[in-house]
């Protein structure tokens, strides 16, 4: 799993006029270390951009204001900001948005829900990264994701503590999510095979995937 990138530290600005939109891409690039700055529309991403030049811009094309279309635009025809990086996301992904986003000026174009394994991608080669990657425990193959269902090998948490960790979840706080899991194993690391298959879905930004473990792990201990 991608846990860092080689190099100095890279800021990134992500433009979106929704808020969990912006939390899903913030927590995506926090995850690997980027610094992530946030604007909810067009105008307040180019006052940032004013102000400082990040790495890489990642803009919504559909937004009130000055929509991405507009911003990619600006940015290509101002001094000294026209050569930064800049990826497009939007829900609608026919060939006609895809145009017009890349004569505007982005570089690269996502379709949402963004995919981190097409996320990741895209920042490496714009940004030419090279990742680092965290080890995989002793016996354990590339191809085991941690995809682990409840055994009697893992010592599961109580029931209090899977709720808190399943309302963190549900709610898409994958930051504080990864907090709560890391907490849990330092201090008591018989968790440890419990925590670590969900860590490496929280660093895949797998949500779903998280919830159904968790809620299978419920289940068990209602029905003890």
């Amino acid at each position: 799993m991608i846990v860092d990138y080689q190099g100095k530290r890279r800021q990134v600005l992500v433009i979106d006029d929704r808020w969990e939109n912006r939390v899903v891409l913030s927590t995506l690039l926090e995850l690997v270390g980027f610094t992530v700055f946030e604007a909810e529309q067009g105008q307040a991403g180019l006052d940032i951009l004013n102000q400082g030049t990040p790495d890489l811009v990642i803009t919504d094309l559909i937004m009130p204001g000055i929509d991405g279309y507009d911003f990619l635009a600006t940015v290509r025809q101002s001094e000294p900001i026209k050569t930064i990086k800049m990826i497009a996301t939007s829900a609608t992904i026919n060939q006609n948005v895809q145009n017009r986003a890349f004569k505007a000026g982005c570089d690269a174009f996502l379709p949402k829900p963004i995919d981190a394994q097409n996320l990741y991608h895209t920042i490496a080669e714009l940004l030419q990264l090279e990742w680092i990657y965290e080890a995989l425990p002793e016996g354990q193959t590339s191809k085991q994701t941690g995809l682990t269902t409840p055994s009697t090998d893992i010592i599961v948490p109580p029931p209090e503590k899977l709720t808190v960790l399943l309302e963190y979840a549900a709610s898409g706080f994958v930051k504080d999510l990864r907090e709560q899991l890391d907490q849990l194993v330092a201090a008591d690391t018989q968790y440890a095979a419990f925590a670590q298959p969900l860590i490496i879905l929280s660093k895949q930004f797998k949500i779903e995937e998280i919830e159904g473990i968790l809620r299978d792990y419920l289940g068990q201990s209602d029905s003890n």
